[in-house]
């Protein structure tokens, strides 16, 4: 993919990101509660359901953020009761959970194989993998964290997996965060970058961004690609 076509699929998935974000989905899958002036937080029950939270615990962590309350996740002190791993809508998880039911997550997108040959549909595609002897190209990826109401990362990531060789990113994405209500938080900026793997160390883009909440609590929150030794993870702060 040449650098012009990767901007351009990068530029239009982040607004399809913006859109989906910005209306009453949540990654990708139709809100089943709709944020109303009688339910506020509407959205934020839906989020919480979607990434596993039980009901009862959906509803105190509700609760607490009503009553201006913290949820562990935003505790520096508080420590993950449980961790476990979800495929959801797309995007496959690694998350850790806090006690009181809230939790933090990391995700990569999964791809679609696309078959040499094939007629593909115009227009902008899901994460896709193509390639041929001994390479992988990963094109149009999204890559996201999670930390209770608040969802940042990016889209459009283009990169490539080399069996033997020194993998690489050849576009870092486009930024895009949503926050629900209770939640504030700047858009992404990218901070930290290494392209292409070396010896030594795998290629990695990092976006940063600030987040804050109702009751007083802040923080800076980043997540990373990391693309090196014949793979690809996520990771969080």
């Amino acid at each position: 993919m040449t650098t012009r076509r990767s901007r351009f699929f990068a530029a239009i998935a982040a607004i399809a990101v913006i859109a989906i974000y910005g209306s009453s989905f949540i990654l990708g899958s139709p809100a089943s509660a709709t944020t109303t002036a009688t339910d506020p937080y509407g959205e934020v029950r839906t989020h919480l359901e979607l990434f596993g939270v039980p009901a009862i615990q959906v509803e105190s962590l509700v609760a607490a953020l009503d009553g201006g309350e913290s949820w562990d996740v935003y505790d520096t002190e508080a420590k993950p009761v449980d961790r476990d791993r979800m495929i959801i809508n797309g995007m496959d998880y690694r998350i850790d959970r806090f006690a009181d039911g809230s939790f933090s997550a990391h995700g990569v997108e999964i791809p679609q194989v696309l078959t040499s040959g094939l007629i593909q549909p115009m227009g902008i595609q899901a994460c896709v993998v193509t390639g041929g002897t001994g390479f992988k190209n990963y094109d149009n990826c999204q890559i996201d964290g999670v930390w209770g109401a608040v969802v940042a990362g990016a889209t459009g990531v283009d990169f490539t997996i080399v069996q033997g060789g020194y993998d690489r990113i050849r576009y870092a994405g486009v930024p895009f965060q949503r926050c629900l209500v209770g939640t504030t938080g700047s858009s992404p900026s990218l901070v930290a970058s290494r392209m292409t793997e070396t010896a030594s160390y795998r290629a990695f883009v990092r976006w940063q961004g600030d987040a804050s909440t109702v009751w007083g609590g802040s923080w800076n929150y980043w997540v990373e690609l990391r693309v090196g030794r014949d793979t690809y993870s996520t990771v969080t702060s």
